[in-house]
């Protein structure tokens, strides 16, 4: 096999990946019905027999399947070919199985340059090119600064490394006309009127760069950069030379040229990296793209977005910035990005955005957009996060039923409204320093979130009863001085605290919970009583009550069987922990501390207490029945352990 075929194979990986995402894109505009086979797939929606879901594409299953080299083993690469006649089912034009790296033969001598076989082997297939040593092959990279290193190519037919082409003045690049493949990267750097002698160029294995140059590429044969490609700075004024390109593996960067539009880039299909184009007013050109690794717009981006209607997935950040008045209506088979970034755009709006379904990563808004609306198809976020420079209002995300994480922090929102479908967060929400929020009724759907619920410093907030939670893990609720009323748990899996509440007298809202897996810390509240509690058997960490004055009796604890760690009584108005005798277990210390009105304490001497016992400085308790429980629970009743005791009735001989 010549050099010339061996380079006609172009880039195996890109080639196959571009047919992949073609089609399972298409298939996104859709509803998912089998045989899935070469189209997308996720949990819900799997692919054929014989096929296995790698990165939400279905490829033919085996021990070597992928999508991207990030499937194989060390030495391996990711090898998506264009079906042949031995396809299994219909693959959709491709199969991806992990091949071995290089390729090279076995034998003695050793050459130069990159990318090259060792000896005179019968391997093929070295690099993305294929190239296979020979005459007609340079062996390496070469750099050409001056034309009279060009000659040093005439009759060449491809370069087993990078080709850089670094000339300060116009040149002749007929010594290039015989030349197919290069296999490392491209770069074409200089005041160069006639690229033509490229034409016969049908692989690139790297980066294809173009920079300062005045003449035209004509690339017909090249369909892929399997890395960056990259024009800036050029004096032509289209890319009608790249009419055959259908995809680009990295970024896509066309900046600071003179392009009216994006002509000439028709058969794209698929950019791995980031998309940046500055310098152009429009995208126009572009129909056939369907997925880009990142999109920026505004600045100095295309404010047209014509050309961009059949994009359906950007894999990391739709960026707007700067882009007040960008109409992104031409977005409209947008289906899926990585994320969603507005910052800096003024007025700017989501409206266009008509097929959004879901954002994986996060949604932000900074001084941009006032609400979400144009965002009613929207499912699926995966972090929401709304702060003092962020829209005033929720709605537009009425549809939105599940979020990873929610941060509402610092805003300057009044309700929660926009969130009324919200179902599930999957990890943190958290609501804190919002000023003026007073209502929550919007969250009157949420039943479940997977870690930490916070609500810290709402100033105006009067409650939490609209928020019915079946599953929570941790729950901290601090610092709300107008909040009169809890949340409606179901179970705890985590910790539980509550502090700087003063108007909150009741534990209402805690009346189903039998269990909490962490801690309850009640801190300086209001609470009057524990009857909201009543339900409570265990604890798996601490059970404090601390600094709550009015609480004059823990009634509602009387369920309370065991407590992983600690139980502590300081500072509050409990008169007798009488309604305790069911405790029977306190992994931990159990101190009952400063507690003004507390007269008896024999509520607890059937526990079993693990550690320290600390009785002390509660001046209506006697000395004796500190001692009494000290002897109950097995403890010694030491100055240290129980003292500061002062009530009456030491002399009597009635039990502690």
């Amino acid at each position: 096999m010549t050099a010339t075929e061996n380079t006609r194979t172009t880039n195996v990986f890109v080639i196959g990946l571009i047919a992949a995402l073609t089609t399972a894109l298409l298939s996104m505009a859709g509803c998912y019905a089998p045989p899935l086979s070469g189209l997308a797939c996720d949990a819900t929606h799997r692919c054929d027999d014989g096929y296995a879901c790698v990165r939400d594409i279905c490829v033919a299953a085996g021990a070597n399947v992928c999508v991207t080299d990030d499937d194989c083993d060390d030495g391996q690469h990711c090898a998506l070919r264009l079906c042949d006649g031995d396809c299994a089912n219909d693959c959709a034009g491709w199969t991806g199985r992990c091949d071995d790296d290089g390729g090279e033969g076995e034998g003695e001598g050793e050459g130069e340059g990159e990318g090259e076989g060792e000896g005179e082997g019968e391997g093929e297939g070295e690099g993305p090119c294929g190239l296979v040593p020979g005459d007609d092959v340079v062996e390496g990279s070469l750099t050409v600064d001056n034309p009279a290193t060009l000659s040093v190519l005439s009759g060449r037919k491809a370069i087993n490394g990078d080709l850089v082409i670094n000339l300060t003045s116009d040149a002749s690049l007929a010594s290039l006309s015989t030349l197919s493949g290069v296999n490392g990267s491209l770069i074409v750097q200089g005041p160069l009127s006639d690229l033509s002698p490229l034409s016969g160029l049908s692989c690139v294995g790297r980066d294809l760069i173009l920079r300062g140059v005045s003449g035209s590429p004509s690339l017909p044969l090249l369909d892929v950069v399997p890395l960056s490609l990259v024009v800036d700075d050029v004096a032509f004024t289209d890319l009608r030379g790249f009419s055959s390109l259908r995809g680009v593996g990295g970024a896509l960067q066309i900046t600071d040229s003179a392009f009216a539009d994006l002509t000439g880039l028709g058969a794209l299909t698929y950019v791995g990296g980031d998309v940046l184009v500055t310098g152009v007013g429009s995208f126009a050109g572009v129909s056939s793209l369907l997925q880009v690794g990142a999109l920026s717009l505004g600045d100095r981006a295309p404010s047209d977005l014509r050309g961009l209607e059949n994009l359906a997935r950007v894999v990391d950040v739709l960026r707007i910035s700067g882009a007040s008045g960008t109409d992104l209506s031409p977005l409209s088979s947008l289906a899926r990005v990585g994320g969603l970034i507005v910052t800096y755009a003024p007025g700017a709006s989501f409206r266009g955005l008509v097929a959004l379904t879901t954002i994986d990563g996060g949604l932000s808004v900074q001084r941009g957009s006032d609400d979400f609306v144009g965002l009613e198809t929207l499912q699926t976020i995966g972090n929401l996060m709304v702060t003092s420079d962020g829209p005033a209002s929720l709605h537009g995300l009425e549809n939105v039923s599940a979020i990873g994480e929610v941060r509402l922090v610092g805003t300057r929102l009044v309700d929660l409204d926009g969130l009324s479908g919200l179902v599930v967060v999957d990890r943190v929400f958290e609501i804190g320093d919002n000023p003026d929020l007073v209502d929550i009724t919007g969250l009157s759907s949420l039943h479940r979130v997977g870690g930490r619920l916070t609500v810290v410093d709402n100033a105006r907030l009067p409650g939490l009863d609209p928020l019915v939670l079946d599953d929570v893990s941790d729950v901290e609720i601090t610092a709300n001085p107008a909040l009169r009323t809890l949340p409606r748990l179901g179970e705890a899996t985590g910790a539980v605290a509550l502090s700087q509440l003063p108007l909150l007298t009741d534990l209402a809202g805690f009346v189903d919970v039998e269990r909490i897996g962490g801690s309850l810390h009640i801190a300086d509240c209001g609470v009057v009583d524990t009857a909201g509690l009543s339900q409570l058997r265990v604890v798996t960490g601490d059970v404090a009550l601390t600094d709550l004055p009015a609480a004059v009796e823990v009634a509602g604890l009387g369920s309370l069987q065991e407590v992983g760690g600690a139980v502590v009584v300081d500072n509050t108005g409990v008169q007798t922990l009488a309604p305790l005798q069911r405790l029977a277990t306190v992994g931990g210390d159990l101190v009952v501390r400063g507690n003004a009105a507390l007269i008896d304490v024999a509520g607890v001497a059937g526990a079993r207490v693990d550690d320290a016992l600390v009785v002390r400085d509660n001046p209506q308790l006697s000395s004796c029945r500190a001692e009494r429980l000290a002897v109950a629970l097995g403890k010694q009743p030491a100055v240290d352990v129980v003292n500061g005791n002062d009530g009456p009735g030491c002399f009597c001989a009635a039990a502690p």
